[in-house]
């Protein structure tokens, strides 16, 4: 008998954002050590986007940001962080120009270090079920 899947709590109760803004469908995977994480995300509504093309790829920093949000909040649940700010974006790759809709993406975050001083860095990519990358690249977030 397999051991029950492991439960994860639904990605808008962690993020500062509501509705349509929560990007995050379903967290899949946190690593041990709590320095990685996996997540579901996908888009159906052309119409919130303005394009019938697909989500314009800018907002995969976003989406990215939003995973790493996500782990940040697990993490220091307990320890009174309210609040992560996007610094900077850098090393961001645009493999294509928009996300497509009606497709299951993943999207990876990893923290790469965590400074005394609350700034944060994270290695973060979106890709689709076959291992194709839309996009990739690195962050730093300043939480207090």
């Amino acid at each position: 008998m397999n051991p029950p899947p492991e439960t994860y709590p639904d990605p808008s109760t962690l993020l500062p954002h509501s509705g349509p803004m929560v990007l995050i469908r379903k967290i899949q995977t946190i690593g041990s050590g709590c320095d990685s994480i996996a997540c579901q995300t996908g888009f159906s509504d052309p119409a919130f986007f303005g394009s019938e093309t697909g989500v314009p790829i800018p907002w995969g920093i976003e989406i990215i940001a939003q995973a790493c949000a996500i782990l940040i909040s697990i993490r220091k649940r307990d320890s009174g962080i309210t609040q992560g700010r996007l610094l900077k974006c850098k090393s961001f790759t645009f493999h294509t120009t928009h996300l497509p809709f009606h497709t299951s993406l993943m999207v990876s975050a990893q923290c790469k270090s965590e400074g005394s001083n609350g700034l944060w860095t994270f290695e973060g990519s979106i890709a689709d079920a076959s291992g194709l990358v839309f996009i990739n690249g690195d962050m730093s977030i300043l939480v207090q």
